[in-house]
Formats: structure tokens, sequence, C-alpha cells
């Protein structure tokens, strides 16, 4: 949807989430860095601007250690 709106609106906005949170609450490494990569990488093709969040609020079925990781590959990813 972010990328949707980007589309439409980017020149005049800067989104704050859009990350699935079911990927952070699934707890395992390989699917967070795949998503998050994935997202962020979209959100540079396009040049939007992009604030690290969830598209709804975290469930307590996330570990606290996968949340912290999908925030180290965000920060790897970020800079564009």
């Amino acid at each position: 949807m972010a990328i949707y709106l980007h589309e439409k609106y980017g020149d005049k906005l800067a989104f704050v989430g859009g990350l699935d949170a079911r990927v952070f609450e699934s707890n395992d490494r390989d699917t967070i860095k795949r998503e998050v990569t994935a997202f962020i990488q979209g959100m540079k093709v396009r040049g939007a601007r992009f604030v690290f969040s969830s598209d709804h609020s975290i469930s307590y079925n996330t570990h606290y250690d996968s949340y912290l990781y999908a925030l180290e590959v965000y920060r790897e990813h970020m800079l564009y």
C-alpha cells in the first residue's frame, strides 16, 4: 500500500510504517531479513521517505530480539 501511495502522493508525503507486523511476530530471522530488506529496497527505488514502523501494533508474540533484529536490518539498508 505504501508503494501505491508513494506513486500517487510521494512528493507530498513521508511514510511512517507499513512493515507487516506479522513478519516481526514470526520471530524468524530469515523471514525478517528478507521482508524488511525487500520493503526498504522498494521504497528506495521510488525515492520514498520512510520512518521505520510496522503497519499495526507489535503483538506480545513478537520477541524483543526479533524486533531489534528488524531494526538492525533496516539500519543496514536505510540510507539513500
